[in-house]
């Protein structure tokens, strides 16, 4: 795409003043230079485009309407895509009967796309979160280590962080397990 000045062409939809200095070149006249480059990048687009993109795109008269309108398309398709990970993010229950660590992990991964895609969530958010997304079961433990942790707080010891948090739950769930099947040791 760079080889063949892509962004002159999505910038502007006519012929630029650089093309007018730089006269014939290869055989070529400026506006028969310029037309090869828009046919050029119309077939890398068309070959690199989803069939849905492709069709808004296809009876543009230029690159510059073309990209345009694919500015548009693909930044609807993010917001979509951002309230896809946020809503997987905050309504994501871990079932009783699944691993606490791959529930952590799950969610782990989700807030690092978060924090990619410029929508952090506070330390203090993502703890309350992974604290209210674990089942019933771990009500007792959850209660226990909040006590405690308001017990520290008030001491001047340290913060309850998601990884403090994590750490704990993932113990307590293999202290589950190996008291509820002492073989998986």
């Amino acid at each position: 795409m760079q080889t063949n000045t892509f962004m002159d062409h999505a910038v502007v939809n006519a012929t630029l003043t650089a093309y007018v200095a730089g006269g014939i070149v290869s055989g070529l006249t400026l506006n028969a230079r310029w037309a090869k480059e828009e046919n050029t990048i119309k077939l890398v687009l068309g070959s690199m485009l989803p069939d849905t993109a492709f069709n808004r795109i296809k009876t543009t008269v230029n690159i510059h309407d073309a990209w345009e309108i694919l500015k548009q398309v693909y930044e609807e398709w993010s917001k979509v895509l951002v309230a896809d990970i946020i809503r997987r993010f905050w309504n994501k229950c871990c079932n009783e009967d699944e691993s606490i660590r791959s529930h952590f992990e799950y969610l782990a991964n989700l807030h690092e796309q978060l924090t990619a895609i410029g929508k952090a969530v506070m330390d203090k958010d993502y703890t309350d979160m992974l604290l209210t997304s674990l089942p019933a079961l771990y009500d007792s433990a959850v209660s226990s280590i909040s006590a405690s942790a308001s017990a520290s707080a008030c001491l001047g010891s340290k913060v309850l962080t998601a990884e403090i948090f994590k750490q704990f739950m993932i113990d307590e769930s293999e202290h589950r397990q190996v008291k509820n099947d002492p073989t998986k040791v």
